[in-house]
C-alpha cells in the first residue's frame, strides 16, 4: 500500500464523461466509465508514486492533514462570508427601516403640534362662518329637490329597513308595522 492509497476516491458523472479524482493531491482520471476513469487514475497515481521514489522522497508526508485543513479552512471563510453578507442586509434593512419608521413619527408628531391652539380655534371659526354664511347656502327650488329625492329614496328602502329592525328587536317587543303608522 503506497502513501497515495489514504485518500479518498471521488467519482462524479458529467454528461457521458465519468471522473475519478484525489481532490485532496489535485489527482484526476477521465474515462468514459466508472472503471476506466479509476484504471486511469490509478495509472496518474502510480505515475506520482514512481516520481516521488525517483526523487527519494518518502511519499506526502502530512499531505492529507494538510489538505484536510486546507479544505477546512477554506469552508470556515466561505461561510464567514455568507454569513457577514447575511448581517450586513439584516442590519442594512434595519437601518432603512428605523429611518422611515423615525420620518413617520416625526410627520406624525409635527401634525399634532397643529391640533389645538390659536390657530386651530380661528380656522374651525372661520370654516363654522362659512357654513353657516346663507349666501353660501343651496337655493330654495335645489333645497326641495334635495328633499324630495331624499324622501323617495326613504319610501324605497322603509320595507327592507322595518325587517332588518324586526330581525333585531328585543324578543319581548312587540313587531313593528311602519306601513300601517304612516
Amino acid at each position: 500500500m503506497g502513501p497515495l492509497d489514504k485518500f479518498d476516491i471521488i467519482v462524479r458523472r458529467r454528461g457521458e464523461t465519468f471522473i475519478a479524482g484525489i481532490p485532496q493531491i489535485h489527482l484526476y482520471g477521465k474515462g468514459t466509465s466508472i472503471p476506466d476513469a479509476i484504471e486511469r487514475l490509478e495509472k496518474k497515481k502510480r505515475d506520482l508514486e514512481a516520481e516521488l521514489t525517483d526523487a527519494d522522497i518518502d511519499g506526502l508526508p502530512n499531505a492529507e492533514q494538510k489538505a484536510s485543513g486546507l479544505e477546512l479552512a477554506g469552508g470556515l471563510k466561505l461561510f464567514a462570508a455568507k454569513a457577514g453578507i447575511v448581517v450586513g442586509l439584516i442590519v442594512l434593512a434595519a437601518l432603512v427601516l428605523g429611518a422611515a419608521v423615525s420620518a413617520k413619527i416625526a410627520d406624525s408628531a409635527q401634525q399634532l403640534q397643529h391640533l389645538g391652539g390659536h390657530e386651530f380655534w380661528a380656522r374651525v371659526d372661520d370654516q363654522l362662518s362659512q357654513l353657516a354664511d346663507p349666501k353660501r347656502g343651496l337655493s330654495p327650488d335645489k333645497q326641495a329637490q334635495l328633499l324630495n329625492e331624499i324622501r323617495e329614496i326613504g319610501n324605497r328602502w322603509r320595507p327592507f329597513i322595518v325587517e332588518i329592525e324586526n330581525i333585531f328587536r328585543e324578543p319581548t317587543a312587540p313587531p313593528v308595522d311602519h306601513a300601517q303608522q304612516n
